[in-house]
């Protein structure tokens, strides 16, 4: 859990400009920051949101559906309510950085990424109040911890636009869609 010392830490900030992927519910569109308390890093008091991103659709699929499954098995119902969305940062997201020995630096481990989700809504509620003011947490997916990820920050919105439609998951990604699920054991129902 975060001490008192956090405040007086200087945070692993890293600053990214680029192009995101994010895997989301059609139902709220690329841009919604959740309040509910489901994810990892969301605010445990609910007063901020957090939109989770990929660098990759690896990355995506890895947070999204992979933690849903019990014997790595999807049914097309499961793949057809989710949308890909490409969001681009429009200036430099000032990320935690939390990827590597970052964790180190904010008096953490890497367990903040695979551990309760109880501890990790915790300190992203104390990197929030941080003085240094981050855009967010940039940190390993869980399930592929060789992909990446963020967690950003609900005050940072101004910093990311929809750079196009959304496409559905299933018939805009199929083929990459399959050729990850194959690599890692993952079946699908027909």
């Amino acid at each position: 859990m975060p001490g008192p010392a956090l405040g007086e830490r200087r945070l692993p900030i890293i600053e990214l400009q680029q192009d995101w992927l994010r895997l989301h519910l059609r139902a709220h569109g690329p841009l919604y920051y959740g309040k509910r308390c489901l994810n990892r890093f969301d605010d445990p008091d609910g007063a901020y949101g957090v939109l989770y991103l990929g660098q990759d659709l690896g990355c995506c699929l890895a947070e999204v559906l992979l933690p849903r499954l019990e014997d790595l098995v999807l049914a097309p119902e499961d793949i057809a309510p989710y949308a890909v969305s490409v969001l681009r940062s429009l200036e430099p997201l000032r990320l935690v950085d939390l990827s590597g020995d970052g964790v180190i630096a904010i008096g953490a481990d890497a367990s903040l990424a695979t551990g309760p989700h109880a501890v990790s809504r915790c300190w992203s509620a104390a990197l929030y109040a941080h003085p240094d003011r981050p855009d967010g947490i940039y940190y390993r997916a869980r399930s592929a911890p060789g992909r990446l990820a963020a967690a950003v920050f609900e005050r940072a919105s101004a910093k990311l636009a929809v750079a196009g439609p959304p496409a559905p998951l299933w018939e805009g990604h199929s083929q990459e869609v399959l050729a990850l699920f194959e690599a890692w054991g993952v079946g699908l129902e027909v």
